[in-house]
Parts: structure tokens; sequence; C-alpha cells
């Protein structure tokens, strides 16, 4: 079995997108405690479950060769015009191979529809940021100390 740095490491190394099943959770949820370990906000496994079999809700992983890499979920709610990027995550191992980027255009694709993604992202994540906004992002606006750690939300947009 291959470790984790020869995955990463070779050069036929692309991710790969699915929609998760309830097998991936397990995952899903170290990668979320990962990201956020104190974040009184954080799904649970009955909010990924829902996730995965409601219309509302579109929840993508990401691997490399067979090793988990990240997930994203994305929100739809009938009264709204715009479609809610809730959570990007790459885990650590798998950060600045394209992961992100991937999950990202996953997820546009199918909601060019609803004509705006819309996403809220920690103002001090700079690498996250960065993402975004070579993806087209745009600040719309900034939520002071919108987190559990006082830190600002970037409030960002884009049309699809």
């Amino acid at each position: 079995m291959q470790t984790t740095n020869q995955i990463i490491s070779e050069e036929t190394a692309v991710p790969e997108l699915r929609d998760a099943v309830f097998e991936d959770i397990a995952d899903i949820l170290h990668a979320q405690l990962t990201a956020f370990p104190d974040d009184p906000a954080n799904l649970d496994e009955e909010n990924f479950k829902e996730a995965i079999l409601d219309g509302a809700h579109r929840l993508l992983v990401a691997s490399i060769g067979s090793v988990f890499a990240g997930y994203v979920i994305v929100s739809n709610r009938a009264y709204r015009p715009w479609s809610s990027l809730d959570n990007l995550i790459v885990l650590p191992d798998f950060a600045g191979k394209g992961v992100g980027r991937c999950l990202l255009n996953g997820v546009m694709k199918p909601f060019r529809h609803r004509r705006i993604l819309r996403l809220y992202v920690e103002s001090k994540n700079h690498r996250a940021v960065g993402m975004y906004k070579r993806n087209g992002f745009t600040h719309l606006h900034t939520q002071k100390n919108n987190y559990e750690n006082n830190d600002d939300a970037l409030v960002m947009y884009k049309f699809l």
C-alpha cells in the first residue's frame, strides 16, 4: 500500500471527484475537525447524512489515488437566488496540489442556474482567500468578529 507522500509525489496524481456516500462521513468529519477543531458550528454525522440524501445540498469528496483529500458542501435554498459554499476543506497533506480548485470547479458547474456562488472565509486564511480570488471570487464585504476566535469573515461571491 502506498503512503500519502508517495501518492502526492506521483506525477499522475490528479484529484478525482465524486458525490459523497455514507462511507465517506468518517473522513469528512476528520477533515472538518482538522480544519476547525473548536468550531461550535461544525456539522455532525446526521447533518452530512442529510446532505447526501436531500436535494438542497451537494457534497463532493476528492481523492488522490485511493486516499481521501478533502470535501466541499454547497447548499441551495429555494428562497435564495444564490448557492452557498458552506465548507471547502483540503487535508494539510494535499494543500497546494490542486484539490481545492478541483472541488471548487466541481460545485460551480452544476449550480450555474443559480447564477451566484457565495461564501464566507476567515480573513486570516490567506491560502483560501488567494485560491478564491484566483478563481474569480470578489470580496463583497467583511463581517466583523464572525467567528469564535473573533476573526472577521470575508463574504465573497462569484457570478457563474
